[in-house]
């Protein structure tokens, strides 16, 4: 029985609950009651209740946040007359108070049109992500800075957020007040940065170690738009520690001027310094394709220059572009040193750098020059000219050891005239050539270096023969092929046949020869030089000689006594034409033009 009106009690509390009775007892029986219903009443209650928690979150502005990653966006709040100072600001209260130890918030500015118009300086303190799609637009005052992210005072740096800015100057600086910066950095480690564009400042960008690093972080570089110094690496020292900027890699940007920007004053892409000289060891910085465009100004004495280091060591900038900028790349001062240079494009064969530092130790390589850079394995050096040559008789002139040739034909020969010295230099007409022989069976890849006049530089030419010594000519196949700056030409007409450089200039020739090449001339063509030298890249070596030597070997020879020149004591020519009664030789045995010659090596009757 008990059990039974259990079950049926149990019954009877499940229907009143699902159809809304209300249970009482009376006199010991269940009575079910209907109950008037409240669900207006309890739906104008729980809408008062979401307008009211609506209501507290527009107040407090999302103060009460307590989700991870939360995202404040700028345009929920007002801006005062285009001002957005006080809007922005708020907005930066309300991240703070939704930092959490697990949670950096995010600042958004969203894309707006004409940017954010701000007249005082915005400064967004540490562990707020910040993603701005438009840029501050600074109006305010001269000499101060549009946007600043991190906070000095704090003792641990902004660590491990992501950061999207943007500022651009109203009026653009007259680049008179190095205070005047776009977008201050400080103090962030372990960062993903992009800066998106800062255009009109004196320093579009300052990335600062203030007494502590900024340091391991990833920074895309945008648009820098005429600043006077685009991009600034530096330090200061707080509270008596040392600040330092290291280790930070830079990936891309432009950094350009308009042309017409300044044109009376100097202007700097990336500088590398300390404000106080706390820290002059700021290193291991990477700037990866970093173009430089910085439009040269006019002026005795100004400059366009892409890098200025004067406090930084081992700090590299790769595949960089060069374009419309003064004569030197980079400029190294004090005691930096052992700075990296390499430059990707230029309208320069060379790249520049102006070491004036106390340990001149940094390099510089040109992707357009590193073919050259990497001959370094010598096949033949000339040696000094001027100490080689001898009036071999009264028109023509010998070299000792160097092969000589005329336009007029294919031979070569022990002496030529049209060829002078004077100074250290030796001159040939453009119709002479001096050179040297060289075996190719083994190597194909070769460089001429010339020290030459640059006003009367002359050419490089390559005469090719096979294995049986004929020359070979014509431009299919092409037998000799060079750089696209460099590219030489076929002249049928000229020394039997040769590819030569398109136009007189100085500088390393690099060349390739066909593989049906066995035997090479490498010729220098007219100009007035001191030496040359012949290197290989191949991994074998190659025999370089000169034709006609014979048992001559490196002696000068002549046919008389010099009669006109320059006679320096000790000096030995010998006798191209040696005959019983004669002499081996001539030596100088006095000083003088052309000095006092006496027979040597009587030969017998």
């Amino acid at each position: 029985m008990i059990r039974r009106n259990f079950l049926r009690n149990f019954i009877v509390f499940i229907f009143a609950f699902i159809m809304g009775y209300k249970i009482k007892k009376e006199g010991g029986i269940l009575v079910l009651e209907q109950v008037t219903s409240t669900l207006d009443n309890n739906e104008t209650r729980l809408t008062d209740e979401l307008m009211n928690l609506k209501k507290q979150s527009v107040d407090t502005a999302n103060k009460v946040a307590v989700l991870s990653n939360v995202e404040i966006n700028v345009l929920n709040y007002k801006a005062e007359k285009n001002n957005w100072v006080d809007a922005i600001n708020f907005a930066i209260s309300v991240a703070q108070q939704s930092i959490k130890k697990n949670c950096k918030p995010t600042l958004r500015f969203p894309l707006h049109p004409n940017g954010y118009r701000v007249t005082k300086t915005i400064t967004i303190p540490n562990n707020i992500n910040v993603i701005m799609d438009s840029p501050i637009v600074y109006a305010g005052k001269k000499g101060s800075v549009a946007l600043i992210i991190g906070n000095p005072t704090d003792k641990i740096a902004n660590s491990e957020v992501k950061l999207k800015l943007q500022a651009v100057r109203e009026m653009t600086s007259d680049w008179k007040s190095e205070s005047d910066i776009g977008i201050l950095l400080i103090n962030t480690n372990s960062s993903n940065i992009e800066v998106i564009q800062t255009k009109g400042f004196t320093i579009g960008c300052r990335f600062l170690g203030l007494g502590q690093g900024f340091s391991y972080n990833s920074v895309k570089l945008g648009t820098f738009y005429n600043c006077k110094v685009q991009c600034e690496l530096t330090n200061i020292g707080f509270k008596g520690k040392p600040g330092w900027c290291n280790d930070n890699n830079f990936f891309g940007g432009r950094l350009s001027n308009a042309s017409d920007i300044y044109r009376n004053m100097s202007r700097y892409g990336v500088r590398i310094t300390s404000l106080d000289g706390s820290y002059k060891n700021n290193n291991n910085n990477v700037f990866w394709k970093t173009c430089f465009e910085l439009q040269s100004p006019k002026g005795l004495g100004l400059e366009a220059l892409p890098i200025l280091i004067e406090h930084g060591n081992q700090n590299s900038f790769l595949k960089a572009r060069d374009e419309g900028n003064t004569i030197f790349f980079a400029r190294i001062l004090n005691d930096s040193t052992e700075n990296e240079f390499n430059v990707g494009y230029s309208a320069s064969n060379n790249i520049n750098i102006d070491d004036q530092s106390d340990y001149p130790a940094s390099v510089a390589t040109n992707s357009r020059t590193s073919v050259l850079e990497k001959a370094n394995k010598l096949i033949f050096s000339s040696g000094n000219l001027i100490d080689k040559i001898c009036n071999f008789d009264t028109t023509r002139k010998n070299i000792a050891g160097i092969m000589l040739c005329s336009s007029s034909n294919s031979s070569y020969s022990v002496a030529q005239s049209e060829i002078s010295s004077d100074g250290d230099y030796i001159t040939l007409s453009p119709t002479r050539a001096i050179g040297i022989r060289v075996n190719t069976n083994k190597t194909k890849r070769f460089v001429l270096k010339r020290d030459v006049l640059d006003s009367n530089s002359g050419r490089p030419a390559i005469r090719c023969y096979d294995s049986e010594m004929n020359i070979l000519t014509g431009e299919k196949p092409s037998y000799v092929k060079g750089t696209i700056t460099r590219r030489p030409s076929y002249w049928n007409d000229a020394f039997g046949g040769i590819y030569i450089q398109g136009s007189d200039k100085p500088g390393d020739f690099y060349f390739e020869v066909h593989q049906s090449v066995q035997f090479i001339d490498v010729l220098c063509q007219g100009g007035t030089l001191k030496s040359f030298s012949v290197f290989t890249l191949d991994n074998e070596t190659a025999t370089a000689f000169n034709p006609d030597a014979g048992h001559w070997g490196d002696k000068n020879l002549a046919i008389m006594p010099p009669t006109n020149g320059k006679g320096i004591k000790g000096k030995k020519i010998y006798n191209y034409n040696p005959i019983p009664g004669g002499y081996e030789g001539w030596i100088c045995v006095e000083d003088g033009e052309p000095g006092t010659w006496k027979g040597f090596g009587l030969i017998e009757n």
